[in-house]
């Protein structure tokens, strides 16, 4: 197992990780590298993550989608995962 240092100073711009989000209404659909994350998967995933009020389940939800999504493009450029092939139909090979 190896490990990368992450250096900005040399870090290109096709290696930075582009997070963008268009506000339709007050939630807004989320873009990872181009992907989106619909405000209907955020609700899926909303009850996953108990929270004080709606908001903050929101955010959590999220957040854990967006993480999910940047585990599995890496694992996609790592070549760990086949990228035509949907996450849950997948084992990690090597």
């Amino acid at each position: 197992m190896s490990v990368t240092e992450f250096d900005p100073k040399t870090t290109t711009l096709e290696d930075a990780i582009s997070i963008t989000t268009i506000n339709t209404d007050k939630n807004p659909d989320i873009y990872i590298n181009g992907v989106n994350i619909s405000e209907a998967d955020i609700l899926a995933e909303m009850q996953y993550h108990p929270a004080q009020d709606q908001r903050s389940a929101m955010i959590v939800a999220a957040e854990s989608l967006i993480i999910t999504e940047l585990f599995k493009q890496r694992c996609q450029t790592l070549g760990l995962i086949d990228s035509n092939a949907s996450l849950e139909d997948q084992k990690l090979t090597g």
